[in-house]
């Protein structure tokens, strides 16, 4: 963040602020601070200005999405800390991961294929909602029951401002994104990668980068049902 501190947290626990020894001190000159307002369980931080973003996964389901700490005053403490976005479904593993900032100062979520898009994203969506799953064949769900009955439209990525109020889904189609990443010239970019235990079967797909293109499905559906490379 701007005062130099690093914000980090276990997946379980809370935030702290650390605030590094100087070069040549002793290690335990570091300086460990923990965050308040009380807010934890994050797969996702993101320090802007005076703002902290946390994209809370674990813990309370209803405390579940992007968040917002301010410091208000600018005495280095955080003042207020609001819901941005409530993410429904299931955390963990494949909950909503991380937040990004983007070149022209949007912020982009990325969420995993067990949680839903925040709502408001759902309204304003740049991919159309066309996710009835027409599969002819019928579906082999995974045998150890991983992702069953979870349907489109899978991992997804929204956009939204530093307050929250506006909302764009942008992409869909993925297992378990956790991050993206812009170029140089404003592109977004994401990784996503298909059940370990499906390697060789027709319907597995590599570990792959792909491009966040505004309003494309890249296809995830769970088992067999998923959509061919081409």
């Amino acid at each position: 963040e701007k005062r130099g501190r690093l914000i980090a947290g276990a997946q379980y626990g809370r935030l702290f602020a650390l605030t590094p020894c100087k070069e040549g001190a002793p290690a335990a000159d570091t300086k460990v601070e923990v965050i308040e307002p009380e807010i934890g369980g994050a797969h996702g931080l993101l320090a802007v200005d005076d703002d902290l973003f946390v994209v809370v996964n674990e813990n309370d389901p209803a405390g579940r999405g992007l968040w917002r700490l301010r410091d208000a005053d600018g005495d280095g403490k955080y003042d207020d800390k609001k819901l941005l976005g409530h993410v429904a479904g299931d955390g963990g593993e494949h909950g909503p991961h991380q937040v990004v900032l983007a070149p022209d100062g949007a912020l982009w979520v990325v969420g995993g294929n067990h949680c839903s898009p925040p709502q408001p994203a759902l309204a304003d969506s740049h991919v159309p909602k066309v996710w009835q799953e027409d599969i002819i064949a019928s579906r082999i769900w995974d045998p150890n029951g991983h992702a069953v009955g979870l349907k489109a439209p899978g991992g997804w990525v929204v956009r939204t401002d530093r307050d929250g109020a506006k909302w764009e889904l942008m992409t869909v189609g993925f297992r378990n994104s956790y991050d993206l990443a812009f170029d140089e010239l404003g592109r977004a970019f994401t990784f996503d990668s298909d059940m370990e235990w499906d390697m060789g079967l027709p319907w597995y797909r590599p570990t792959r980068v792909c491009e966040l293109a505004s309003g494309v499905d890249y296809g995830w559906r769970s088992g067999s049902g998923k959509w061919p490379a081409w």
